[in-house]
């Protein structure tokens, strides 16, 4: 299973970014099985809803974060390793970005400055 210290370090920060409790999860289930197959419907699901995504999250959001992306790298590669990667000009222009449009989480006791841009 791998390291337990490891393991718990990775579900705490999954956590501290982003933190669903099951009545969030319930919720979201009742919604989406309200829905039928009818067109008109699911017109309100669209690119941009968020139904069912904490629902999803709520199972797979510490796997997200451990996929590795085009850059070679997973989301706890990349904290461990923020220094070199701050280095980098693509990371630069994202913690620009989201020092613009507020989207940066503060992880407390892993590192004092983070960003990560949640794509939901």
């Amino acid at each position: 299973m791998g390291d337990p210290n490891l393991q718990t370090w990775k579900r705490n920060i999954a956590i501290e970014i982003k933190n669903i409790d099951i009545e969030t999860v319930f919720t979201e289930w009742w919604e989406l099985k309200k829905l039928s197959v009818k067109p008109q419907e699911l017109e309100c699901l669209n690119g941009r809803s968020k139904v069912g995504c904490d629902l999803i999250d709520y199972y797979f959001f510490l796997n997200r974060l451990e996929t590795v992306g085009n850059k070679g790298i997973n989301f706890y590669d990349f904290i461990k390793n923020i220094d070199y990667y701050k280095t980098k000009n693509y990371i630069q222009n994202l913690l620009t970005y989201c020092y613009q449009h507020n989207r940066y989480v503060i992880l407390k006791d892993t590192i004092t400055f983070m960003v990560f841009l949640l794509v939901v």
